[in-house]
């Protein structure tokens, strides 16, 4: 059997969990942090301060030390954002916008037999390394999330000296305190898709406070967006986008020139009726097509004569 208790730093007990029959159970690391509720506490975010280990009896014992995370009781996600003004709040985002992104945290497992394991490897409807995760700075390069999901990109405050990475520079995170004092690398080749429900406002300072400011105001200058692009369709190796708006743009001109030129042959069937009209009379016809086919015949039957 395996039984994991959860107690806070002061020693007050959360919670139990028992396991009987199963080998193994899923963790999480010191400093990172998961998501249980605890009978009788509204907090839903949890950081891991320590585990403890024990046998007791032949039962496996696991002690997780643990303190709430206060800022979740406050935090609201894009999708509760957006249910809660009627579709507006995810309007205010716009591509190039900076967003902060709630991944979770690659866990690990405890087995009966051989103790902690730092690899999940077999768990694959959890996070796996080196997939993205925790909470992290993102910049939408797609909000048409009429599903309920953008396309970003990742940051990492991680030196990268990749040529898949661009620096984004310091006034594009100026007003973002967790981020404004330290170097903020895009990586282009992680284009993710994200779900409302992992969406947060990024943390604001203004007016001698930091809050999360839930309309989204900040966004990449427009030279790192441009860059940003640049840098996505260079890693998937996409220089046909330059050859799809070029064709794109001949196609419509080759378009309006079509448009134009029927006008003028309507405008030239007009006048050339005008012209014939009288001649109906002459060969005794009814329509100037017929007219016309008259004509022709009667010049084919000269140039043969």
């Amino acid at each position: 059997m395996i039984k994991l208790t959860y107690n806070e730093r002061s020693g007050l007990l959360l919670g139990e969990e028992t396991y009987s029959s199963i080998d193994e159970v899923i963790l999480y690391k010191e400093n990172s942090f998961f998501t249980r509720k605890f009978k009788g506490d509204p907090c839903y975010r949890w950081m891991v301060v320590s585990c403890s280990f024990n046998i007791i009896n032949s039962d496996h014992c696991i002690q997780v030390v643990c303190d709430r995370v206060t800022t979740s009781l406050e935090e609201k996600y894009l999708f509760k954002l957006n249910k809660e003004s009627g579709g507006t709040t995810k309007r205010y985002i716009k591509v190039g916008s900076i967003i902060e992104v709630d991944i979770g945290f690659i866990p690990i497992i405890y087995r009966i037999h051989d103790g902690l394991q730092g690899s999940n490897k077999r768990y694959t409807d959890f996070i796996q390394k080196p997939e993205p995760h925790k909470r992290r700075m993102a910049v939408v390069v797609s909000n048409q999330g009429d599903d309920d999901y953008y396309m970003v990109v990742l940051v990492t405050s991680l030196k990268s000296e990749k040529i898949n990475s661009i620096i984004l520079s310091r006034e594009s995170t100026d007003g973002l305190p967790k981020y404004n004092k330290k170097d903020s690398y895009v990586i282009c080749d992680v284009v993710f898709p994200v779900s409302f429900t992992r969406i947060l406002a990024p943390e604001v300072y203004n007016g001698g406070r930091k809050y999360r400011d839930n309309r989204f105001p900040t966004r990449v200058t427009r030279n790192d967006l441009n860059l940003i692009k640049e840098k996505i369709c260079s890693v998937f190796e996409l220089p046909y986008l330059t050859w799809v708006s070029k064709t794109n743009a001949e196609k419509t001109l080759l378009e309006v020139r079509i448009n134009e030129l029927e006008r003028e042959n309507e405008d030239l069937k007009s006048k050339m009726e005008i012209l014939l009209n009288p001649l109906k009379y002459l060969y005794e016809l009814d329509d100037v097509e017929s007219v016309i086919d008259a004509i022709k015949k009667e010049r084919s039957e000269h140039e043969k004569s």
